[in-house]
């Protein structure tokens, strides 16, 4: 058999086309996936031949690196055939990659259909060399080779369709799957040579009349890359052109919509020289598109803010790119109205600013709400002093009492210390007062019902006052409580009026005993309680004897002392439920 030998060169030539051809493959089925239209057929022909040269390229420049003691030469016929089955195995495969889907099923047919595709080419361009006798093959690593062809087609088939896709990082990830192909291909072209087999005394038929190998080689080298180049470089280009146009048309629906939206919007160039507003902004301003236009925002200016206010908003932009907040304009007509006014810069790739876009929205209603509601909120504080009241709210989902200090110093807490703790408020509440006080606070949150509980506390200083409190319960739009607010004011005089009427009425002004309309009242009771129980009581009356003559004797002043005095001794001799009446 004839011994063959390699050139170094060219064999890792051969390898760099293959990664090469790789990539260019895995770039072609992005361009195809995602081109519109007929678009993506002229992108199919044009990567299938960009590929297809890409791949026939490598093996034959494997085949050129392969060199025999004898001279070679290849028929042209039989070299465009196998260059036709490269373009074909291509545009099968990219066709294959830009389906929807790429079942199991399918890939495999699809794997083996073009893994023949590569295997003939190679064996094709074999063939062009038209030796003779015929070249033998060994048959183990002939399969071997077809199996390896197959093997790298399932491989790429399977990577360009998980890459077809312009996903973060999908370059980076192509270059790796390229190299990984690159060597697979490789791999099944050595494969095919080495299976080769040259008798003694073998001859090439295509070494007078076919291509030169040497020239060969060189035009092919020249030709792959600049196919592949070009290739290359179009897709870039044309990638970047698909970018550009869908960012522009995004903006231009962006654009479109926000100048129908009823937000004022303002166009300038980077002189600040209005080139474009909406229909909002000529009815929120007063002026016409046509009075706008070739002025600068200074015609809304009202003269309400300062340099120092400007100066801050220019800074802004130029740090950040943007500025918000509220301004106030002037209207055509001369009114001053308020506004959220937001102003972006639109900036080059290079930084530099060409236009800027101001768009605001009229905040007239809302500020006059404000105002209504801080001078509401002022006259409201003003009668709330006034009554002496204070203000407090109970956060339910926070559990957070929070007291004003008028409310604190009513229930005798320290407003410095005070921490919102139900602990510290029940604390200062009487005793006695307590348990009702929590019934009441419980009942209003469970039942929506007025808060409204009266109670006494004691001051740090042991003196006792009357409280009132006033609440209402604030419920979300499911009825779940979320607050109770309300006030707090000192009745203690009230309440001592009261217990004063009330002493007047049922008690005895000189000795402080149950008066007559009193004892009735509890003999009624006594009664009544008598019958229910089966039970007896007992009443006994007392006459002083002789009292008229202390009074005419020693006055009435002795009198009143003596009835006093009698009152206290009979008090003390009865039991708390027993009732001494005068």
């Amino acid at each position: 058999m004839l011994v063959g030998s390699y050139n170094n060169l060219l064999v890792f030539f051969s390898l760099v086309v293959a990664i090469l051809a790789s990539y260019t493959a895995l770039d072609m089925a992005s361009r195809v996936t995602t081109a519109p239209g007929r678009a993506s057929h002229w992108w199919l022909a044009g990567g299938a031949c960009a590929m297809g040269i890409g791949i026939w390229s490598m093996h034959f420049v494997g085949i050129l690196a392969f060199s025999l003691p004898i001279p070679l030469g290849f028929d042209p016929a039989i070299t465009l055939v196998s260059l036709m089955i490269a373009i074909a195995s291509s545009a099968f495969a990219l066709w294959i990659v830009c389906q929807k889907t790429l079942p199991w099923l399918r890939l495999g047919l699809a794997s083996i259909l073009m893994g023949i595709g590569i295997a003939g080419m190679h064996y094709t361009g074999m063939a062009a060399m038209r030796m003779v006798p015929a070249i033998r093959y060994v048959p183990l690593l002939f399969i071997l080779s077809i199996v390896i062809a197959i093997i790298a087609s399932a491989a790429a088939l399977w990577i360009a369709f998980n890459l077809r896709l312009n996903l973060p990082k999908v370059r980076l990830w192509r270059m790796g799957a390229a190299v990984v192909m690159g060597f697979a291909i490789v791999g099944m072209h050595y494969t095919g040579m080495a299976a080769a087999q040259f008798p003694l005394g073998s001859i090439c038929g295509a070494a007078q009349s076919g291509l030169n190998a040497g020239w060969l080689a060189l035009l092919i080298i020249i030709v792959t890359l600049a196919v592949m180049a070009i290739a290359l470089i179009i897709s870039v280009l044309d990638f970047r052109l698909e970018s550009r146009t869908n960012e522009y048309n995004a903006n231009l629906r962006i654009a479109a919509i926000a100048f129908d939206s009823q937000e004022s919007l303002m166009i300038t160039d980077a002189n600040e020289v209005i080139l474009r507003v909406n229909q909002a902004f000529t009815k929120h301003t007063g002026y016409t598109a046509e009075e706008a236009v070739g002025q600068t925002p200074r015609l809304l200016k009202s003269g309400r803010h300062n340099a120092d206010f400007y100066h801050a908003m220019w800074e802004s932009i130029q740090r950040t790119g943007t500025w918000q907040g509220e301004i106030w304009d002037k209207h055509k007509n001369g009114k001053i109205f308020p506004k959220l006014l937001t102003i972006s810069a639109v900036k080059r790739d290079d930084g530099v600013v060409t236009h800027y876009v101001g768009s605001h929205i009229d905040i007239t209603d809302r500020r006059q709400a404000e105002d209504a509601l801080v001078e509401s909120q002022a006259s409201l504080d003003i009668a709330i002093r006034s009554a002496s009241m204070g203000v407090w709210s109970f956060d339910l989902v926070a559990n957070k009492r929070h007291y004003d200090d008028l409310t604190c110093r009513l229930l005798g807490i320290d407003p410095v210390t005070f921490a919102g703790t139900a602990e510290e408020v029940f604390r200062a509440i009487h005793p006695d007062d307590r348990e009702a006080v929590r019934s009441k606070l419980a009942q209003a949150i469970e039942q929506n019902v007025s808060y409204e509980p009266e109670y006494r506390v004691v001051w740090p200083d042991g003196s006792i006052h009357y409280i009132a409190t006033r609440g209402r319960l604030v419920c979300d739009d499911q009825g779940q409580p979320l607050k109770l607010h309300g006030v707090v004011f000192d009745i203690t005089e009230q309440q001592e009026a009261q217990d004063k009427i009330r002493s007047l009425a049922f008690y005895d002004s000189l000795t402080g005993l149950p008066n007559r309309r009193l004892l009735t009242d509890r003999l009624q009771q006594a009664l009544v309680s008598s019958a229910r129980n089966g039970l007896v009581g007992a009443i006994l009356f007392i006459d002083l004897d002789n009292f008229k003559t202390i009074n005419d004797t020693l006055g009435h002043a002795l009198g009143d002392s003596l009835l006093q005095q009698v009152a206290a001794r009979l008090t003390s001799c009865v039991r708390e439920e027993d009732t001494v009446a005068r």
